[in-house]
């Protein structure tokens, strides 16, 4: 299952000079060659990331909405893997639309290095669990 946060320019309201850029936090399957799957435990893991994202104000829980004068800028992706083992395995990727702007893909990349800190800040607590329990049990 795949978590993807994306950003989208919405449409230039009247008397504006810049769009407003809202964030939004959706799952979705993986496409074929992706790997991963899509197991009951991958989707609900999913849905707490998701959750965990959407707990502010800032990202909104939904798809975006796409066509018209709504314009994707970026999209960073998680997906999770082997949640039924009880030693989930995660991926970070993004990726950048064309005609995004230098301060969006600031963000882009602030958010990105956060998912990667999260990320890498769980496999280092795991790997502690696991040596202190391999101490224990030597």
């Amino acid at each position: 299952m795949i978590v993807c946060i994306e950003a989208v320019a919405m449409p230039l309201e009247p008397g504006e000079h810049s769009r407003a850029v809202n964030l939004y936090a959706y799952q979705r399957e993986e496409l074929p060659g992706e790997g991963g799957d899509d197991s009951v435990q991958c989707v609900n893991h999913a849905m707490e990331i998701i959750d965990r994202l959407t707990g502010s104000d800032v990202i909104i829980k939904e798809r975006p909405p796409c066509g018209g004068d709504y314009r994707p800028l970026w999209q960073v992706e998680i997906q999770t893997m082997n949640v039924h083992r009880k030693t989930a395995s995660y991926r970070a990727d993004y990726h950048k639309f064309p005609g995004c702007p230098m301060k969006a893909i600031e963000l882009m990349m602030a958010v990105y290095a956060a998912v990667r800190r999260v990320l890498k800040d769980a496999r280092m607590d795991m790997r502690a669990r696991k040596a202190k329990k391999h101490e224990t049990n030597v």
